[in-house]
């Protein structure tokens, strides 16, 4: 069974990075069991280095996702040219303390996406630098969806464009399993 956090980058309901999630979550389920746990951006305060040593009950759940979960797969809108502040906050706190970081080796699947042609290309490339600086073992290249709502609904949520990239995640899964019982 593999234990995926999903993160949406986006707080409306119904948008596109949320269906674009779900869909994903759907694909992945046809080619693993899996059990999703989601972890909201929303939930978590303004990163504040007095908060983190002070402690604080929704990032201690956040960064227990993280460690609990096989994959994080996120999905984000983009925002002026960047993924949304509340995503980067949130992975600003999964990345404290360095040390002791979940994302730290962590395969994850990231896909940025927007409306226009250009398809999040830009919150993409922000996604991948941050991932990358995190430690995280991102699965192939962030990816980039452009005319996401052409997509959703006008080729019936088919999303063969990411079997490879879900299918990869996939198979990370067992090396990391494997690498944590060398590592316990």
């Amino acid at each position: 069974m593999t234990r995926i956090a999903a993160i949406s980058g986006s707080w409306r309901t119904g948008s596109y990075s949320d269906q674009l999630l779900r869909e994903t979550l759907e694909t992945l389920s046809t080619i693993t069991p899996t059990v999703v746990q989601h972890l909201s951006p929303r939930t978590l305060p303004h990163y504040d280095a007095d908060l983190e040593f002070a402690g604080s009950e929704s990032v201690a759940e956040a960064r227990a996702i993280i460690a609990d979960s096989d994959a994080v797969l996120i999905v984000s809108p983009e925002y002026n040219g960047a993924p949304p502040g509340s995503l980067l906050n949130a992975l600003d706190w999964l990345s404290r303390p360095w040390q002791d970081c979940p994302m730290t080796a962590k395969s994850v699947l990231a896909v940025a996406a927007a409306p226009g042609r250009g398809g999040g290309r830009r919150a993409a490339a922000r996604l991948r630098e941050t991932l990358d600086i995190i430690g995280a073992a991102l699965v192939g290249e962030v990816l980039s969806v452009p005319h996401v709502d052409v997509l959703l609904r006008e080729r019936g949520h088919d999303l063969a464009v990411f079997r490879h990239n879900i299918e990869q995640l996939t198979l990370r899964v067992p090396e990391l399993d494997r690498g944590r019982a060398h590592s316990a």
